[in-house]
């Protein structure tokens, strides 16, 4: 049987004022008794696609896919903060996307096509950034 791993597409921010922002944003969390299972500052990303348990072999071929895509860099503005599946009971805070969104929309989307001819579904949920 062949180990699986859970696995998810994501942006890495490297942004240092975004990052501090979002850690700040975190730590002020943290203070306030919800139960969140903090990130580590240096895994602080912007999530793209939740794949799920998959196995290793499948993720190294996903890694191929996706490093061949041919995107050009773009900016991103963060405005907003909320939280899953509430603020009241948050166990994902997330930040939303003003500019830029658009793009992370189209890379979305070639993601998508992507995992879809590797035989992994299309997610239920519409990307929102």
């Amino acid at each position: 049987m062949s180990e699986e791993v859970r696995t998810f597409i994501a942006v890495e921010i490297k942004n240092t004022d975004v990052l501090r922002k979002l850690i700040e944003i975190r730590d002020y969390l943290l203070t306030s008794n919800a139960e969140l299972k903090p990130v580590e500052d240096e895994n602080i990303h912007l999530t793209l696609r939740f794949i799920g348990e998959i196995p290793v072999s499948l993720v190294r071929v996903i890694c191929t896919e996706i490093s061949n895509l041919k995107v050009e860099k773009f900016q991103i503005h963060v405005k907003g903060i909320g939280a899953f599946p509430s603020p009241l009971r948050p166990r994902v805070v997330w930040a939303g996307v003003e500019e830029g969104a658009d793009k992370l929309k189209e890379l979305h989307s070639l993601i998508e096509e992507k995992l879809r001819r590797l035989g992994i579904p299309r997610e239920r949920e519409e990307f929102v950034p």
